[in-house]
């Protein structure tokens, strides 16, 4: 029986030994290095940062850091699983709202090239 550590997987070309072993009844001296489960690097950010600790691999934790005029929305934390996907698949920056609103102007008008968000214009 081969089994690993949370977070490992068990090699293909072991099972396929195995069987190989078992069909032509021969026994067999197995020696491995199982490699820790990474998780796909697929955690890229509009208007942030992503810093990983221990890269991509099990455990590794991602923080989310926005940048200025920019904030969290939703987490801000992602941990690498033993299935190999993060915890949080989405990381992402909303840009802030501006606030309080602009006033009312009396005898005119306020155009606005967007929303009240960060660097918006009146």
């Amino acid at each position: 029986t081969v089994t690993c550590s949370e977070g490992s997987p068990i090699p293909a070309n072991v099972v396929t030994d195995c069987k190989a072993a078992l069909i032509n009844q021969t026994s067999m001296n197995i020696s491995i290095l199982v490699a820790a489960r990474t998780c796909l690097p697929a955690l890229n950010v509009v208007n942030g940062m992503v810093t990983k600790y221990n890269s991509n691999n099990y455990q590794s934790r991602a923080t989310l850091t926005c940048n200025t005029g920019y904030m969290v929305n939703g987490s801000a934390l992602s941990d690498c699983l033993a299935t190999g996907s993060w915890s949080v698949a989405t990381l992402q920056c909303s840009a802030q709202t501006c606030s309080p609103a602009l006033p009312a102007v009396v005898n005119g008008s306020i155009n606005k090239n967007d929303s009240d968000n960060y660097q918006s214009r009146a």
